[in-house]
């Protein structure tokens, strides 16, 4: 049985937990897979945390393979500038995950899971990513790509803080 944040009270001040949702994804013509609704502002509402991580996974493929294969091209397009401080957002990430703005970056395990630790916290701030861990971003990309990452319950930011447990 997956996480479903719907039911944790200190979820429900974090639309991404809230929603099982950490990247704040908003569906387009489709629904997620495992989506189960949209909330006031259109964002996606998924049955549990796993469905949400995947979704977020996802998204990063897709645009991977529509040539968005830089953080600077990736964060543009998911967090415009109309509604984000972009070039803050590119930059924090850049700084998290060691991958520079420009760079154009493998899409595998490691680099997938370090992209979302780091937009998840820009995303839903690191009061409410700690409560997001590494089993479960594991979990969530684990049918989209081979991957290793540790199989103990270490909160999200030890991905960020410790990125050494990426590649044990």
């Amino acid at each position: 049985m997956y996480k479903d944040y719907r039911k944790e009270p200190f979820a429900q001040q974090s639309r991404g937990l809230r929603n099982n949702n950490p990247m704040n994804l908003r569906p387009f013509k489709l629904l997620y897979n495992g989506q189960v609704g949209t909330d006031k502002d259109g964002h996606a509402i998924f049955e549990n945390i796993i469905m949400g991580l995947r979704a977020g996974a996802m998204e990063l493929r897709v645009n991977y393979k529509k040539g968005l294969n830089t953080l600077t091209k990736t964060i543009a397009d998911f967090a415009p500038p109309n509604e984000n401080n972009t070039n803050q957002y590119i930059n924090y990430v850049s700084q998290q995950t060691g991958l520079a703005p420009n760079y154009v970056f493998t899409l595998n395990g490691q680099n997938v899971a370090k992209i979302m630790a780091a937009m998840i916290v820009q995303e839903i701030g690191s009061k409410y990513a700690k409560y997001i861990t590494a089993d479960e971003v594991r979990e969530g990309i684990k049918p989209l790509l081979p991957i290793r990452l540790p199989t103990v319950q270490k909160p999200l930011s030890s991905f960020l803080f410790r990125r050494n447990l990426l590649y044990n």
